[in-house]
């Protein structure tokens, strides 16, 4: 077996031998997984702890005390490497402890990995703009793994001092200053746009329809660059902004927890929401759609919450309220909700209308129906292929939505209304596509 190993590994395994058969056997094992033949050089932290702390004590089917001496017989082999560092995580009380949590039960073993992982510091950590995925692409593990190299050369030179105060503001700086660095390998591109090009890539082909790839390619070459709002279209989700300002210092609310009547017939005439008729204005939230789904989204987005018989803005609504660029992006990363059927039937409908001008819901509904028969979404009754009006009650929150941020127009003609984006509504359905194409790559069937 010697001779299928590098030489380095070979030599040192061979030392290990002459003072310890069995160490050196149980060492073989360990430095296998952990280098595939590869030499000394290709060890590192990230690839090290995951053996130690999940592979050894969940793989290696033997018992706790052997887990332990093949842990120790490694740190052993990294000696003779000249790898103290790695040895000094094979022999630390940190392994000790999660081996000893797999004792206790799986859970509180993968629980412990977790935490002791975390708090190595040479994990990437996710970035204000950009989130590792659970499930990632060739692209993205290789800048996941570069990523954690750097850290540990940075943890290794002093760059980050571990447990030292601001140290994750630190490595977090670092790992933003990596991925957005050129790199060579990647023909001077950075890591954060390879992994967002495999994202949308990703999203683009990921649902086996040919149509699904029609509808969606006019808008992919928009997206890997921010959305930025041309001249001429002016504020953004207006209706969240004035409702935010108007929580600012609290909003008194009725008994029933509505809006009160002062604050609904404002809204009613600042935007258009009511046609006087014979009742005279609206007198509660109830008699105002618009204005509650406007009032769902933040609460949705956590922006607003009851503290009693008042509305009061959350830390989040009150940074957002003062930087209407985040704002009014944030409010298109909410567009979709959670994912599942709504969420992808969403997304077709916003780059369908973001592709043409004007056009009826029937047409702008009816490709989405062929792309969901083609995905094989099934209703869930009759096992049946989704209809265009099960497609049509699907996409009428987001359609409702957009009305009442003033996002989309129509004529109200039932069942088909004519619709159209306004400018500002192109500029949010491009950032709101972009944050789906761009996002981490979900589950199957997410």
């Amino acid at each position: 077996m010697v001779d299928t190993l590098d030489p380095l590994v070979a030599q040192a395994l061979a030392k290990l031998r002459e003072l310890d058969p069995v160490a050196a056997q149980d060492a073989r094992v360990l430095i296998d997984i952990l280098l595939f033949g590869a030499g000394p050089e290709a060890a590192d932290q990230q690839s090290l702890q995951e053996l130690l702390w999940y592979e050894l004590p969940v793989k290696v089917l033997t018992d706790r005390a052997h887990h332990g001496r093949m842990a120790v017989a490694l740190a052993r082999l990294f000696d003779l490497l000249d790898l103290g560092r790695y040895a000094a995580i094979c022999r630390s009380s940190t392994t000790v402890a999660v081996l000893d949590a797999y004792e206790v039960d799986h859970a509180s073993g993968v629980a412990a990995f977790r935490k002791a992982v975390e708090a190595s510091g040479v994990v990437p950590p996710d970035l204000d703009d950009f989130v590792w995925g659970p499930l990632v692409g060739e692209v993205e593990s290789a800048a996941f793994s570069a990523t954690s190299a750097m850290l540990e050369l940075a943890i290794a030179a002093g760059d980050i001092v571990h447990g030292a105060r601001g140290w994750k503001t630190r490595q977090v700086a670092i790992a933003e200053a990596f991925i957005d660095a050129s790199q060579i390998t990647l023909g001077g591109r950075s890591w954060r746009v390879a992994v967002l090009a495999e994202r949308a890539e990703h999203w683009l082909d990921g649902r086996g329809s040919e149509l699904r790839r029609d509808l969606l390619a006019p808008v992919v070459g928009r997206l890997p660059e921010p959305v930025v709002v041309p001249d001429g279209v002016g504020n953004i989700v207006v209706p969240v902004t004035w409702l935010l300002a108007r929580a600012a210092d609290g909003l008194t609310l009725t008994q029933t927890g509505n809006l009160n009547r002062a604050l609904v017939q404002e809204a009613a005439v600042e935007f258009a929401w009511w046609v006087a008729d014979t009742r005279g204005p609206p007198r509660t939230e109830d008699d105002l759609f618009d204005l509650q789904r406007v009032r769902e989204l933040l609460q949705q987005m956590r922006l607003v919450r009851r503290s009693g018989r008042t509305l009061v803005l959350t830390a989040k609504g009150r940074t957002l309220l003062d930087d209407p660029e985040a704002l009014w992006r944030s409010v298109a990363g909410a567009l979709f909700g959670e994912p599942g059927f709504a969420a992808t039937t969403g997304e077709l409908f916003l780059a369908v209308l973001s592709a043409g001008d004007e056009m009826t819901e029937d047409a702008a509904l009816e490709p989405i129906r062929i792309v969901a028969a083609e995905e094989g979404w099934r209703d869930q009754v009759d096992g049946e292929p989704p209809d265009l009006d099960a497609v049509r009650w699907t996409v009428a929150n987001l359609k409702d939505l957009l009305i009442a941020l003033g996002l989309l127009e129509t004529d109200h003609a039932w069942p088909n209304a004519s619709l159209r984006l306004t400018g500002a509504g192109r500029v949010v359905a491009l950032e709101a596509l972009r944050r789906r194409a761009m996002a981490p790559i979900p589950f199957p069937g997410m």
